[in-house]
């Protein structure tokens, strides 16, 4: 993943969040951390439909979505893509 090709800008720091629910979590770190870029991993529709939603509403434009199992990105990477991941359960 070359995070150029993406984005207007370079972020400061790259997080996955696996498992995001209801996004409240990648929503709060997105709004509060404008310089980081988040990669919410996911793969229940009401989840990203919420997020999508949220992002649409107010403009957040340092978040991705990953709609599929998050081990098919780290598999296909040959290196490191992120800074720190979360787990939500």
């Amino acid at each position: 993943m070359n995070k150029t090709n993406c984005l207007p800008y370079w972020p400061s720091w790259t997080l996955n969040e696996i498992g995001f629910g209801n996004a409240e979590n990648i929503i709060f770190q997105a709004t509060n951390n404008p310089s980081y870029l988040f990669i919410g991993s996911e793969v229940y529709m009401s989840g990203i439909g919420t997020l999508v939603s949220v992002i649409k509403e107010n403009n957040i434009n340092n978040v991705k979505i990953f709609s599929d199992d998050i081990r098919l990105l780290l598999d296909q990477s040959p290196k490191k893509i992120f800074d720190s991941v979360i787990i939500i359960c």
